[in-house]
């Protein structure tokens, strides 16, 4: 799967790892802030047992990213 907007102010791609049976994402944003990515296993659009990574860059030029789980 890749997203973009076409404007190269995001790009979402995926990778499946067979061998580490992992799911890999890559994600690149253009912005002035912070970003939030997030998964579910089921869209059910109530926000409910879904993971999400916030991350960005510092003044200082440090990157961070924090993930995050949550159940509701």
């Amino acid at each position: 799967m890749i997203m973009s907007d076409g404007k190269e102010n995001y790009n979402v791609s995926d990778n499946y790892n067979e061998s580490a049976d992992t799911l890999e994402f890559m994600v690149q944003v253009r912005t002035t802030g912070w970003v939030g990515f997030g998964i579910a296993e089921v869209a059910s659009n109530n926000m409910s047992y879904y993971d999400v990574a916030i991350g960005g860059v510092t003044d200082d030029g440090t990157g961070y990213l924090q993930p995050r789980g949550f159940e509701y």
